[in-house]
């Protein structure tokens, strides 16, 4: 698993953080400089945002930490895919937690919530797929890695080539079975 996949939230973090601290010092200068309460207490909202980021970055690397702990520990199983939550969008881009199910070794069936976030298409990779393996360790589990489907880039190629004439490469319109330039017929 990619620690980078964990990590991948934590410069929008510090970026927040020093964003609200810095506008919360700001906003603290101008209130002591002139006397008034009203940008004191806009001051106290923003650095208790930069304490919200801050405590985003601690958080991702404790996952970091507690999966590499599952990965090393971890007995390997099955896991069956149950859901996905959409938890944060970053620039458009949702994440999702992935819900899945498992079986420990004592027969005792689990149903938890993935550590890291996945993109949309990994969890629709692992919902086609329906089952994946995992590890798992006191109640937690992790879904390894390799096994999410194919990446949006291979699916926009593949989905430009179904709409292209294999033999002439002119394009196909969405009605069309056979090419108008060669005649060749749709794949």
């Amino acid at each position: 698993m990619k620690s980078s996949s964990v990590l991948s939230l934590v410069p929008m973090y510090i970026i927040g953080a020093v964003i609200c601290f810095g506008i919360g010092f700001f906003g603290g200068t101008v209130a002591t400089v002139e006397g008034d309460t009203t940008p004191g207490i806009f001051a106290v909202i923003f650095f208790l945002g930069g304490i919200g980021c801050l405590f985003g970055v601690f958080r991702s690397f404790r996952n970091l930490k507690l999966i590499r702990g599952i990965i090393k520990n971890g007995t390997e199983g099955v896991g069956y895919f149950e859901g996905s939550r959409n938890t944060v969008t970053v620039n458009d881009k949702p994440y999702f937690r992935v819900e899945f199910s498992y079986t420990d070794e004592a027969g005792v069936p689990h149903i938890v919530k993935s550590i890291r976030l996945f993109s949309r298409y990994e969890c629709e990779g692992l919902s086609q797929k329906g089952t994946f393996k995992i590890k798992h360790y006191n109640g937690r589990a992790v879904i390894m890695g390799g096994q999410f489907g194919t990446s949006r880039a291979a699916q926009v190629k593949a989905q430009e080539t179904s709409e292209k004439c294999y033999y002439c490469g002119r394009k196909f319109s969405h009605d069309q079975t056979q090419c108008a330039g060669c005649g060749a017929g749709r794949q």
